[in-house]
C-alpha cells in the first residue's frame, strides 16, 4: 500500500514532523507525548463511565423490573385460561 492510498492520521503527522524537526530525539519525545495523550483520554473515559454508572444501573434495574412485571402479567393470563 502506498502512502497516497490512505490518509495520514494526527499521530503519524505529529511523529513525522517531530522527526523532521529534531530527529530521533524529537521522534521519541513526540511518541511519549502521544502515549501521555492516550493515557489521558482513557482516564477521562473511565471517569465519565464512573460518573454515569449509577444512571446506567438504575436504567438496567428499570428494564428488569418491567420485564418481571410483564412476565407476571403473562403468567396470570395463562393461569386464568387454564381454569
Amino acid at each position: 500500500m502506498y502512502l497516497d492510498q490512505r490518509g495520514v492520521d494526527q499521530e503519524e503527522r505529529m511523529l513525522a514532523e517531530a522527526w523532521l524537526k529534531d530527529g530521533e530525539a524529537g521522534f521519541r519525545a513526540a511518541k511519549d507525548k502521544i502515549m501521555d495523550l492516550r493515557k489521558h483520554k482513557k482516564m477521562e473515559a473511565r471517569q465519565e463511565i464512573m460518573q454515569n454508572i449509577d444512571v446506567h444501573r438504575k436504567k438496567k434495574i428499570n428494564v428488569f423490573e418491567n420485564n418481571i412485571l410483564e412476565a407476571e402479567q403473562e403468567i396470570e393470563k395463562t393461569r386464568r385460561y387454564m381454569r
